[in-house]
C-alpha cells in the first residue's frame, strides 16, 4: 500500500452553507501527547470534497463544527482522533458509534448530549481517551463500562447529583487519568476506590462533607495524584497511609482544622496544598518527617498560628526549622506586625503616638514652633513601640511631608495595619480651597496607596479624626460625616473599576468586601480633648485586637538571636558576618535557620533586610535610627538646610588631604540645586558626616542603598572632572513637551494610571528606570523633574510623566529607515517601566495607548490610536506572548488612506527595500506637511471648510464598537486624561460674539448643570428592588459632571449628589434650583435626568413611582424660570422609551444591560399633553405663557432621549450607559468647533453603529439597537448653540 501524505488544513473559518459541514484535518504528524489539535479552527466543505480529500490523504485527526456528516466512517476510515464543537441538536451520532479505529473522542462542551443512549460507545472497543466535560449529563451511558481499553475520562462539570451506579467504573481497570470535577456529586461510587492501577483522580468541586469510607483510598496504590479542592472536607480516611506513591495532594479550599497526622505518612508526597482553608490554625511538627516534600502551599489561611505566615511564606524548610527550633524551647507570643501611622503633616500622628506610650494617661502636644528649642517634626520615619498588656507593639510614624514620601518604600511590609490620621481643620480648609473629594483624596486616599497598592491584602485601616477641639460639636461630626460619605464614593469608583479588569489585575480586598465601606464605624475615633483619655485606651485596644492575628509563639532561640543582633554597634551587618557573631555565642546556626528569623524581624520592624532585592540580600540594617539619617541628608523639609550645611562647612582629612573644599562645596551645593546632579564628593562628604556609614565600604553600602530604591542614579559624567549623581526629583527644570518640529518620525505611547493615585514618588522612579536601560558610556543623558530623554545609536528616546494627571508619555524618534528598532526601542523601555511599577504596585491599573506615527508627522490633533496594545505588559499575569509583527510592505488605513501598517502597528527586522519603502513614504509625508521653518502645518482644515476635522481617532474607531473589557475599560478610565481645547477655526471665534447666530456665552462660567441619578429603587414598604439597581450609573454621573466642569459650568449639588430621589423631591430640588440668583448672570442652563422609563417620556423615581418629564420641563419654562428665560436649555433625559430592543433581523430578545423598569403602579398609555392631566394626576401648565410678550415657555429648549419612542437604552453594570460614553467622547472631540445639533447628530450615528458592530460581534441579545434622538428643539431666531470651550473671546491673546 503506498505512503499517503497528511493534509494541511485550512485556517480561515468560513461560514457553514447548505449541504456543507465545518472540518478541520491534522495538518501535520501529531504526537500521542499533544492535545493542543483540538484548538484548531473549522473551514466549511462540501461532502464531495471530503471524499475526495479523504481519497487522497489519511486523516485521523478530525474537528467537526455543528451539523456532523453522514457516513463518518466511510469519509474517514483511519480516524482516531475525534473532537465535537457547537453540534447541532438535530445532528446524527449514529455514524460515531461505527468509527472502530477511534482512539480518542473529545465531545466536551456540547449540550445536546444531555441524555446518551445506552449503546452510544458499544462499538469504539479501541477508545483511549473520552472527554465528556461539560456536557449537561445527568447519568453516564452504560455503555461507557464496556471501554475497557479506556485510560483517560473526563466527565467534569455535569449534573450528576442523583449520583452513579457503584458498578459505573468496575470493568475499566485500564483507566489511568479520572476526573469528575463540579459534579455536585455527594458520594463516590465504591467502584473507583477499586481501581488499581489509577494514577490520578481529581474530584474537586464536589460535596463530600460527609467525607470518605475510612478504607476507601486503600486499593488505590498506583495514585500519584489526588485532587480534593472545595470538597467541604474535616478530615481524611486513615487509608490514605496506603498511597505511598503519591507525589501531588490538593487539599485546598476545604474545612480543615488542622493538618491531619495521616498526611505525615506520605513519604513521596512532593507537593503539599493546603491554601484558603478558613478554620485551619495549625499545621503540625510531624511535617518535619516528610522529607521528600518540596512544595507547600497555605496561602490565604487566616487563622494559621502555627507556623506564622511569615515562615510558611518562605517554604517548606523554612517551616521545617520553625518546628525544629520550637521543639527546643518556646518563648514569648510576640506580634509579627507593624503598624502605619501615615497622614499629611500637622495631622497629629507623633501626638498620638506620644499619648500613647505616655503612662500617666495625658495627652502629649509635639512642638511644631520654628522658635522651639526641639522641633519635634518627624524627619523621614520614626520606629515607636507602645506596649498594651504586656505586649509591644512597634508603630512606625511616617513624615507626613511631601518630600519623605519617597522613603516609605524602605518600610513596606506583608503585615501591617494601616492608620490613617486626618487633621479636620486640614479637611476644612482643603475642601474650601478645591472639592471635597479632593480634600479626602489628599488627606487620606494618597496615603492609603503607599499601602494598598503595594500590598491589596490589607485588612481594614483605622482612622483618627484629630483637632476636634477647634470645633463645635455639631460643625465636627457635620464635617466627619462629608468626609465618610465621600471617602465610600471614591472606594466605590474604584471597586467598579476593579471588577471591570477583573482577572487581570490584583483586587484591594478590603475596599470590594467591606460592606460598611472604605471606614468601618468601629475603626473611627476623634481625638483631641485633653480630658478625654478613655479614647486613647480604646485606640490601644483596637490596635491589639488587630494585631492578635499576628501574635505568634516565638521559639526561644529566635529570641536570643534578635537580641544579639539588635545589640550589634554598627548600622549594618552582612549575613556572614551576624552568622558567625551568632555562632560565636549561641553555637550552632544555620544560614537558612537564621534567614527565617530575619524575616520576623523585618516584619515587626526590628530590622530592614531586603531578602528580595539581590545588591542588598546580603546586608542586615539592624540600626534602623541610622537608615533615616542616610535618608535624611537628600530628603529633608526645610527649605535652608542647604544654606545652614553651607555655613556650617567642615572639611575632613583622610590620609593628610582635604577631600573637599569649602568653594568646591558651595559650587557642588549650587551646582545640585540647579540641576539635581551631586557630584560624587559632595555626596560622600554628605553621607561621612552626617551619618555612621563612615568607612569606604560603609559609605559604598549606602550608595547601594539608596541606587536600590531608585533615590539616585548614577555615576554620570558632567562638566566636572568627577561622577555625578542625578536625584530626580531635586531637578528644577521641565520638559514642557515633546519637540514634535523635528523632521524625524516618532512613536508615541501613553500609559494611564487608573484606581488608586500611584505615589508621586513612583514617577521619578521611572526616570531612574528609563536611565537604567541605558548603561553604555556611550549614551548622551539629560534628566528634568518630570522625565529624562536619551540619545544613542542614532535613536533618541524621552519620557515625560505627569502625575497630577497620573500618566507618562513614552516617545522614540529617529530616521524612518530605523522604524523597527524604534519599535524594539519603544516596546522594551514601556514593558520594564511598566514590569517595575507592577512588581511593588501590583494592585496599580496601567492603560497603554500607542499612537499613530502618520497621524503624529502631519500634526493631527486627535491621531488614531490603539487602546491597550496586544504588545503592552497589562499585569504580571498577562505578559505579551506571540506579538504579531507587520512586514514593511504591508498596508493599513489612516482616514481613508493608506499607509505602511509599521506607522501604527510593530514590525520585525526589515529588509533593505521595506525600509527605503517606508522611508520614502515618511519623505514624501516631509515634504508636504512642514514648511520652511520645519513646523509641522495644519493638514486638516478647520470645520466650515472641512466637515471632516477631528473626526480621526473617534471612539468607534478604536476598539470602542469591539465592547472587550480590554477595550472598553481604559476609555471609560481615560476620560479622566481628556482635555477640551479651544477652536482655531477663525469663523467659530468670530461667532463668540455675534449674538444674532449663536446664543450669548457668559464667561468664565458658562451656565449651571443639574444632574439627577436613580440608581437604586425601592417599595413602598423600605425595602430594596435590588434587581431593578442600575449598576454602572455612577460612572455616567463622574463623566458627565467632569464633562461639563471641564466647559466651564458649576455642577449643582456636587457636594451632596441628587441621587435616589423621590417625585416630591426632584420637583423640589429643581424648583429650587431654578431661583437660584447666579443664574441672571450665566449663559444657560442644563439638566441631565438619569433613570428607568417608559414610553411617553416617563421616568421613575427612588420608589417607582412615574414622573412625567414634562412636569420637569414646566418647571424650566420661561414665566416659572424667568432668570433663563431667552437663554437656551438643555435637557439629557437618560431613561428607556419601552421594553423593544432593535436589532433588525438578526437578535429579537431585549437587552438584559438595560434592566427593566419596576412597574409597581400603573403606566400611562401616552405621555401627557399641554393641558391634559399628567400621568400622576396633576395638572399640567399650556404653552402659552409670555414673559414680557417676548418669550414663549417652550422656547429655547434642546431635549435628547438616548432611544426612540417604545425602545430600550443600552446600559453596562461596569462601563455605564452608551449614551453618555459617546456623549462624553464627543463633546470633548468636537465641542470647540460644532454646534449642540450638529453634536447630536454625530451622538446618533456612533450609537447607531456601536449597537450594530456589537451585535454583529457578539450576537449577543443585550445589545439594545437604541438610537438617541432630539425630542425638542425650539431654539429661536434661527440660532445655534455653541459652548466655545476654553475660549474667552477675541480680546484675549490666542
Amino acid at each position: 500500500m503506498s505512503q499517503r501524505k497528511l493534509v494541511t488544513g485550512h485556517p480561515a473559518q468560513l461560514s457553514a452553507t447548505r449541504g456543507r459541514y465545518k472540518v478541520w484535518f491534522n495538518r501535520h504528524i501529531i504526537h500521542g501527547a499533544d492535545r493542543s489539535w483540538v484548538r484548531n479552527i473549522t473551514s466549511a466543505y462540501t461532502v464531495g470534497e471530503l471524499s475526495d480529500i479523504s481519497r487522497r490523504h489519511a486523516v485521523t485527526h478530525v474537528i467537526l463544527e455543528g451539523e456532523l456528516p453522514p457516513n463518518l466512517n466511510t469519509l474517514f476510515p483511519q480516524l482516531t482522533h475525534l473532537r465535537l464543537k457547537s453540534l447541532c441538536r438535530n445532528a446524527n451520532f449514529n455514524s460515531i458509534s461505527s468509527l472502530r479505529k477511534l482512539v480518542v473522542l473529545n465531545i466536551s462542551g456540547n449540550r445536546v448530549f444531555t441524555h446518551l443512549f445506552s449503546n452510544m460507545f458499544t462499538s469504539l472497543l479501541s477508545l483511549r481517551e473520552l472527554h465528556m466535560e461539560g456536557c449537561e449529563l445527568t447519568t453516564l451511558p452504560n455503555s461507557v463500562t464496556l471501554l475497557k481499553n479506556l485510560q483517560v475520562l473526563n466527565v467534569s462539570e455535569n449534573n450528576l447529583s442523583k449520583g452513579l451506579p457503584d458498578y459505573m467504573f468496575t470493568s475499566l481497570q485500564s483507566l489511568r487519568e479520572l476526573t469528575m470535577r463540579d459534579c455536585n456529586l455527594t458520594t463516590l461510587p465504591n467502584s473507583i476506590f477499586h481501581l488499581k492501577n489509577i494514577e490520578f483522580l481529581n474530584v474537586t468541586g464536589n460535596n463530600l462533607s460527609e467525607g470518605l469510607r475510612d478504607d476507601a483510598l486503600a486499593p488505590l496504590v498506583s495514585l500519584r495524584e489526588l485532587h480534593l479542592r472545595n470538597c467541604s472536607l474535616a478530615t481524611l480516611p486513615n487509608s490514605i497511609q496506603s498511597l505511598q506513591k503519591l507525589r501531588n495532594l490538593d487539599l485546598s479550599e476545604n474545612n480543615f482544622t488542622s493538618l491531619p497526622s495521616c498526611v505525615f505518612t506520605l513519604k513521596s508526597l512532593q507537593k503539599l496544598d493546603i491554601s484558603r482553608n478558613n478554620y485551619l490554625t495549625s499545621l503540625d511538627s510531624g511535617i518535619i518527617h516528610m522529607t521528600e516534600l518540596l512544595t507547600l502551599n497555605v496561602q490565604e489561611n487566616k487563622n494559621l498560628n502555627s507556623p506564622p505566615q511569615e515562615v510558611c511564606r518562605r517554604g517548606i524548610n523554612a517551616v521545617r526549622q520553625y518546628y525544629q527550633d520550637m521543639a527546643k524551647g518556646s518563648g514569648k507570643n510576640l506580634p509579627f506586625v507593624t503598624i502605619a501611622v501615615l497622614g499629611n503633616t500637622m495631622a497629629g500622628k507623633t501626638s498620638l503616638i506620644k499619648t500613647l506610650q505616655n503612662p500617666d494617661r495625658k495627652r502629649i502636644l509635639t512642638n511644631r514652633s520654628p522658635e522651639a528649642a526641639k522641633n519635634e517634626i518627624t524627619k523621614v520615619f520614626n520606629i515607636e513601640e507602645v506596649e498594651v498588656d504586656g505586649i509591644a507593639l512597634r508603630l512606625i510614624d511616617m513624615g507626613g511631608q511631601e518630600v519623605y514620601h519617597i522613603t516609605y518604600q524602605l518600610t513596606l511590609r506583608q503585615n501591617c495595619i494601616p492608620v490613617i490620621v486626618v487633621n479636620m481643620q486640614q479637611y476644612e480648609q482643603t475642601s474650601a480651597e478645591s472639592t471635597r473629594d479632593e480634600a479626602v483624596r489628599k488627606l487620606a486616599f494618597d496615603y492609603m496607596s503607599h499601602l494598598y497598592l503595594a500590598n491589596p491584602v490589607l485588612g481594614a485601616p483605622k482612622l483618627i479624626f484629630t483637632h476636634k477641639d477647634k470645633f463645635e460639636n455639631v460643625r465636627f461630626q457635620k464635617l466627619k460625616k462629608c468626609f465618610l460619605e465621600v471617602s465610600n464614593k471614591l472606594c466605590k469608583k474604584i471597586v467598579e473599576e476593579e471588577k471591570a479588569l477583573e482577572g487581570d489585575f490584583a483586587q484591594i480586598q478590603h475596599f470590594s468586601k467591606s460592606p460598611e465601606g472604605v471606614f468601618p464605624r468601629v475603626n473611627i475615633y476623634e481625638v483631641g480633648i485633653d480630658d478625654e483619655y478613655d479614647i486613647f485606651d480604646l485606640i490601644k485596644k483596637s490596635l491589639l485586637e488587630s494585631s492578635h492575628h499576628f501574635i505568634k509563639p516565638l521559639p526561644l532561640v529566635w529570641e536570643e538571636v534578635n537580641q544579639r543582633v539588635m545589640s550589634m554597634q554598627s548600622a549594618y551587618s552582612t549575613i556572614d558576618e551576624t552568622l558567625d557573631a551568632l555562632q560565636a555565642e549561641l553555637g550552632q546556626i544555620e544560614q537558612n535557620q537564621l534567614k527565617t528569623i530575619l524575616t520576623y524581624m523585618h516584619d515587626c520592624g526590628k530590622v530592614l533586610w531586603y531578602e528580595n532585592i539581590g545588591s542588598l540580600e546580603q546586608y542586615i540594617f539592624h540600626k534602623i535610627k541610622e537608615v533615616t539619617k542616610l535618608l535624611c541628608v537628600f530628603y529633608h523639609h526645610e527649605q535652608d538646610i542647604w544654606q545652614k550645611r553651607i555655613e556650617k562647612f567642615q572639611p575632613y582629612y583622610s590620609e593628610d588631604e582635604i577631600c573637599i573644599e569649602k568653594q568646591d562645596f558651595e559650587e557642588f551645593v549650587n551646582y545640585f540645586c540647579e540641576t539635581g546632579l551631586m557630584v560624587q564628593s559632595l555626596l560622600l562628604y554628605l553621607i561621612k558626616t552626617e551619618t555612621s556609614f563612615s568607612s569606604p565600604t560603609d559609605m559604598r553600602i549606602a550608595v547601594c542603598l539608596l541606587k536600590t530604591f531608585r533615590l539616585l542614579y548614577g555615576p554620570l559624567y558632567e562638566e566636572f572632572k568627577e561622577p555625578c549623581f542625578i536625584i530626580p526629583p531635586f531637578a528644577n527644570k521641565y520638559f514642557n513637551s515633546f519637540d514634535s518640529s523635528q523632521k524625524n518620525m516618532y512613536l508615541k505611547v501613553e500609559t494611564h494610571f487608573n484606581g488608586l493615585a500611584l505615589p508621586q514618588y513612583v514617577y521619578h522612579q521611572m526616570t531612574v528606570g528609563l536611565l537604567e536601560l541605558f548603561p553604555d558610556d556611550f549614551a548622551v543623558l539629560h534628566v528634568k523633574r518630570n522625565g529624562a530623554n536619551v540619545y544613542q545609536d542614532g535613536i533618541y528616546t524621552q519620557l515625560m510623566h505627569d502625575y497630577k494627571h497620573r500618566k507618562i508619555l513614552l516617545y522614540v524618534s529617529s530616521d524612518a529607515a530605523n522604524i523597527s528598532k524604534m519599535w524594539e526601542k519603544i516596546i522594551a523601555t514601556a514593558n520594564n517601566i511598566l514590569k517595575n511599577v507592577l512588581e511593588t504596585w501590583p494592585a496599580s491599573r496601567p492603560v497603554t495607548t500607542s499612537f499613530c506615527a502618520h497621524c503624529l508627522l502631519l500634526g493631527h490633533t486627535c491621531p488614531k490610536k490603539v487602546l491597550r496594545p496586544q504588545w503592552c505588559l497589562r499585569s504580571l499575569k498577562h505578559q505579551p506572548k506571540n506579538v504579531q509583527l507587520c512586514s514593511g510592505f504591508s498596508t493599513t488605513l489612516c482616514n481613508d488612506e493608506e499607509i505602511p501598517s509599521a506607522l501604527i502597528y510593530p514590525c520585525g527586522p526589515l529588509s533593505r527595500d521595506e525600509a527605503h519603502s517606508i522611508k520614502e513614504h515618511v519623505n514624501q509625508l516631509k515634504q508636504n506637511s512642514f514648511n520652511d521653518n520645519g513646523k509641522p502645518q495644519q493638514v486638516l482644515k478647520t470645520l466650515m471648510e472641512d466637515d471632516n476635522m477631528s473626526e480621526c481617532s473617534d471612539v468607534e474607531e478604536e476598539g470602542y464598537a469591539d465592547f472587550t473589557k480590554d477595550d472598553l475599560e481604559p476609555f471609560i478610565s481615560m476620560v479622566d486624561g481628556m482635555k477640551l481645547r479651544p477652536t482655531n477655526n477663525e469663523r467659530v471665534r468670530q461667532l463668540f460674539d455675534d449674538h444674532r447666530q449663536v446664543y450669548a456665552m457668559s464667561d468664565p462660567v458658562r451656565g449651571r448643570v443639574m444632574i439627577i441619578n436613580i440608581e437604586r429603587f425601592f417599595r413602598d414598604d423600605g425595602s430594596e428592588l435590588t434587581k431593578a439597581t442600575r449598576h454602572g450609573s455612577y460612572i455616567d454621573y463622574y463623566n458627565i459632571s467632569k464633562l461639563f466642569k471641564d466647559m466651564g459650568f458649576i455642577v449643582a449639588n456636587e457636594d451632596d449628589p441628587l441621587f435616589d430621589l423621590s417625585k416630591q423631591e426632584i420637583l423640589s430640588e429643581v424648583r429650587k434650583e431654578t431661583t437660584h440668583r447666579d443664574h441672571k448672570d450665566l449663559g444657560m442652563f442644563i439638566l441631565v435626568i438619569m433613570s428607568h422609563g417608559t414610553s411617553g417620556n416617563i421616568f421613575y423615581d427612588r420608589y417607582c413611582k412615574p414622573v412625567n418629564l414634562s412636569e420637569v420641563k414646566d418647571l424650566l419654562s420661561a414665566s416659572k424660570f424667568s432668570t433663563m428665560a431667552g437663554k437656551p436649555k438643555l435637557i439629557i433625559f437618560h431613561a428607556c422609551s419601552g421594553s423593544r430592543a432593535d436589532f433588525g433581523n438578526a437578535v429579537q430578545s431585549q437587552s438584559p444591560d438595560t434592566v427593566s423598569p419596576p412597574t409597581p403602579t400603573p403606566l400611562p398609555s401616552s405621555s401627557a399633553t399641554a393641558g391634559s392631566e399628567s400621568s400622576a394626576g396633576q395638572h399640567v401648565s399650556p404653552n402659552i405663557h409670555f414673559d414680557r410678550f417676548t418669550h414663549l415657555d417652550a422656547d429655547d429648549f434642546y431635549i435628547v432621549k438616548p432611544s426612540t419612542e417604545t425602545y430600550k437604552a443600552g446600559r453596562n453594570e461596569n462601563y455605564g450607559t452608551w449614551f453618555i460614553r459617546i456623549l462624553v467622547a464627543t463633546f470633548y472631540r468636537h465641542s470647540c468647533h460644532r454646534d449642540v445639533s450638529e453634536l447630536f447628530r454625530i451622538i446618533q450615528d456612533r450609537v447607531r453603529r456601536v449597537s450594530i458592530a456589537y451585535c454583529k460581534k457578539t450576537g449577543d441579545e443585550a445589545a439594545g439597537g437604541n438610537v438617541p434622538n432630539c425630542q425638542e428643539c425650539t431654539f429661536t431666531h434661527l440660532r445655534k448653540l455653541f459652548f466655545f470651550p476654553k475660549f474667552h473671546g477675541r480680546q484675549l491673546p490666542q
